[in-house]
């Protein structure tokens, strides 16, 4: 069978909810907020079809920030803004004194090309562009990159591990502050966001390095990161629990969540899947590449292949698996109320869809696979995350590791 997608597939677009949700709004507040929205370019959906494109609303949030226009227009630190980082930081008339070098190439601009290149090539830009936009731009942003410090990197460092966190708010609305952290969780969770901005901006300084714009990389490379906040928490159910939730969900959101279960695959990744991509004699599922995730075939259980070969029994090779009762692709925002509610109703504890993923693995786990089985099937480039996640799941995995690798001392009797 031909491996071709239907031509009336477009991922890419999204309804009103999947929209609320990208900009991080209520139905109620977009709705409130529309007006003014529309005074700053905010795109209409598409004609006949109702429905917005992701690639137009994330150009019109980079021409808020300015990334549209090459470089970001900035305040100086103390006039930073401390608003929604989604809007534009404006150009002011006149800059701090800095010490200056003789290349020219500052921050803002590093930070430029470095969401160019992201933008193309990974994940999560959008994320990764409100990171720099609320806590590297406001703070370095006028600095050239060769006049930054580690003794003043480390501070700032420093410094984001103790603020408070931002509560998450819609796009316009004043950010808001939640308390200083006091519990010894709450200062974890804080390093380990800390870590996170202060690895994109040493991403964005190697990339400029790397590209012959900077010729002194060690000012960033001296600030270390947090130890021991990175705690892997990966909630997954028992194989009784998952029959228990059987019965609570939808048909068509029943298949799909045993599709996860079969598969270990992602809810894009399976909207995606089509009757080419299962291979009967085999016994696989192919899962095509996207951005940072590589192709990978999935090997089915004897219980998966049965699912699979009654889902494609009567379907042609490009048809999609798996479909919403409305005919539609299944979308990042459709599981959230229904699988919430569906917990409930079963009396089990709340998991998102990815946790369908985890459990995936940790039951092979438990049942004696190999984690170098497990990451290939999850499409792991290397076994550190699933020995992260899932090793200690394994009840042969560290004995073994043990027994293979530690020589026998020969000490001799006890006597």
């Amino acid at each position: 069978m031909a491996n071709q997608k239907p031509a009336s597939i477009q991922p890419r677009l999204i309804g009103l909810a999947p929209l609320c949700a990208y900009l991080g709004l209520t139905k109620q507040t977009y709705s409130k907020l529309l007006p003014e929205l529309r005074k700053k370019g905010f795109p209409h959906p598409v004609p006949i079809l109702g429905l917005w494109d992701r690639h137009v609303i994330d150009k019109w949030l980079d021409h808020l920030s300015g990334l549209d226009r090459g470089r970001y227009s900035l305040h100086p630190p103390q006039a930073a803004p401390i608003g929604n980082a989604f809007e534009p930081i404006k150009r002011t008339a006149s800059l701090p004194t800095a010490k200056r070098s003789n290349n020219p190439y500052t921050v803002a601009e590093a930070m430029s090309d470095y969401c160019d290149w992201f933008r193309q090539h990974r994940k999560s830009f959008s994320r990764t562009q409100y990171s720099i936009n609320a806590y590297i731009i406001p703070q370095f942003g006028h600095r050239r990159v060769e006049d930054l410090t580690a003794p003043e990197l480390r501070a700032w460092h420093i410094a984001l591990s103790n603020s408070p966190r931002s509560i998450h708010v819609g796009l316009g609305q004043p950010r808001r502050l939640a308390p200083p952290p006091q519990t010894d969780e709450e200062k974890r969770k804080r390093r380990q966001s800390a870590n996170g901005i202060l690895m994109i901006l040493k991403a964005a300084l190697n990339f400029a390095a790397r590209d012959g714009k900077v010729a002194n990389d060690t000012a960033w490379r001296s600030v270390k990161m947090f130890k021991g906040v990175l705690i892997a928490n990966a909630a997954y159910l028992t194989a009784d629990e998952c029959r228990k939730l059987m019965p609570f969900l939808a048909p068509d959101f029943r298949k799909i969540v045993r599709g996860a279960l079969y598969t270990g695959g992602r809810l894009m990744e399976l909207s995606r899947l089509t009757a080419a991509d299962f291979d009967p004699i085999a016994g696989s599922v192919h899962f095509a590449p996207a951005k940072t995730i590589r192709a990978r075939h999935v090997i089915l259980t004897d219980e998966g292949q049965s699912f699979f070969k009654e889902l494609t029994h009567n379907l042609m090779p490009g048809d999609l698996i798996f479909r919403r009762a409305d005919g539609e692709a299944w979308r990042v925002a459709d599981p959230g109320y229904r699988l919430q509610s569906a917990c409930q109703a079963a009396g089990i504890k709340h998991i998102s869809f990815h946790g369908f993923r985890h459990t995936y693995a940790s039951l092979l786990v438990m049942s004696g696979a190999s984690l170098t089985a497990v990451s290939k099937n999850l499409g792991h480039t290397k076994t550190e995350i699933s020995e992260r996640y899932y090793a200690h799941l394994s009840p042969s995995y560290l004995g073994s590791e043990v027994r293979n690798h530690m020589p026998e001392l020969n000490l001799g009797s006890v006597a």
